[in-house]
């Protein structure tokens, strides 16, 4: 029961709240993914199989891009921090 990868994680109670920068880091991040995936599902040369599981997982980071953009928009109008 130790081993669980959640278990390893911590809480969301315990765990500190990523700063602006991090979260903005994480999009930048996952924007590229997409960038590169997209340019890798332009390749003609792709195996059928190959094409469609490189469609998926743009598709799946293009929906963690917006998952990443609401959190981010979230932690900016829930900024606590003093204004400088």
């Amino acid at each position: 029961m130790g081993d669980s990868p959640i278990s390893n994680a911590g809480s969301a109670l315990t765990r500190p709240k990523p700063t602006l920068a991090e979260l903005q880091t994480k999009l930048d991040s996952v924007r590229r993914e997409v960038r590169n995936l997209t340019v890798m599902g332009l390749d003609p040369s792709q195996p059928r199989d190959q094409a469609a599981l490189i469609k998926d997982l743009e598709h799946s980071a293009r929906a963690e891009v917006r998952l990443r953009t609401m959190a981010l928009e979230y932690a900016k109008r829930h900024d606590d921090r003093p204004k400088t």
